[in-house]
């Protein structure tokens, strides 16, 4: 079963995720992905994230929602880095997801497009010939414009750590901005 594109704010939803991106994927879909419908709407957007619940299911248009009022409001972030092209801001709840880092970041790339960026950073073969630290990625199944994907870090003389998130591509309606949202599954997922 395939997404239909969904809008969340300025944001829509690209139903093929990765693959619009150049990423020769070929994932089975999630059987039965769980959604949001079954949970607690009362609950706030963040206490949902670090429940283990969300780990279970997929982004969805109202987590989409939900992330943009959180990433709107500047009460709730500090800023760790900015210079003239990237800002890289953490929230400042530091106990959230057992003290994993939470942050958003954003970027302007003077002299390129939105697409040569997106296929720089998330383009598998084309971040390996530059990212020495993240690789192994794997796309292990595709629902309702959900890539389950799995990668590696190397962060020497630490052990490696592997990652498993759900991700999700959305185009900004000026098709002047691309937004990657991804949280983290379950590892019963692999």
């Amino acid at each position: 079963m395939e997404a239909t594109a969904w809008v969340a704010g300025d944001w829509e939803l690209l139903p093929d995720g990765l693959r619009v991106i150049g990423n020769d994927i070929d994932a089975p879909p999630l059987d039965n992905p769980e959604s949001e419908e079954e949970l607690d709407h009362d609950t706030p957007f963040v206490e949902k994230l670090n429940s283990a619940r969300a780990r279970q299911r997929i982004i969805t248009q109202r987590e989409a929602e939900e992330l943009l009022a959180v990433v709107h409001c500047d009460a709730y972030w500090d800023a760790f880095h900015r210079d003239e092209f990237i800002e890289v801001q953490r929230h400042k709840d530091r106990s959230l997801f057992g003290g994993a880092v939470f942050v958003k970041i954003s970027g302007c790339f003077p002299g390129t497009t939105v697409d040569h960026v997106a296929h720089c950073y998330m383009n598998f073969k084309d971040r390996a010939k530059w990212d020495k630290q993240m690789d192994g990625f794997k796309v292990l199944n595709h629902s309702k414009g959900n890539d389950l994907l799995y990668s590696v870090i190397h962060s020497p003389p630490l052990s490696d750590r592997d990652f498993m998130v759900f991700h999700t591509v959305l185009r900004h309606r000026s098709r002047s901005g691309l937004m990657f949202y991804s949280r983290s599954a379950d590892d019963a997922f692999y």
